[in-house]
């Protein structure tokens, strides 16, 4: 059985732990920060992406190309030069 109250025992490491709950503050904001650059830079690659999408349509709408997930399906133009016959080895 213990005999002292520890409850009334000075802790004396108290630098230690605000040292080491300072380093833990630092990490989180530190991954903080590089979370938050990563969704800025994610967000701005998407906006390209969906700018670049959008002009891709319109030129394959100009092309007289189908868009991907149309219901009907893609059919091409046939092209203007005829397509060379096989040769065929002779025996």
């Amino acid at each position: 059985m213990l005999r002292t109250n520890l409850a009334t025992r000075p802790f004396y490491n108290e630098g230690a732990v605000r040292l080491v709950l300072l380093g833990l503050g630092l990490v989180v904001v530190a991954a903080t920060l590089f979370n938050v650059a990563r969704v800025i830079q994610l967000s701005r690659r998407d906006t390209q992406l969906v700018t670049q999408a959008s002009r891709d349509e319109a030129r394959a709408t100009e092309l007289g190309l189908q868009p991907l997930g149309s219901a009907e399906p893609w059919i091409p133009r046939p092209l203007s030069a005829p397509r060379p016959k096989p040769v065929r080895p002779t025996a």
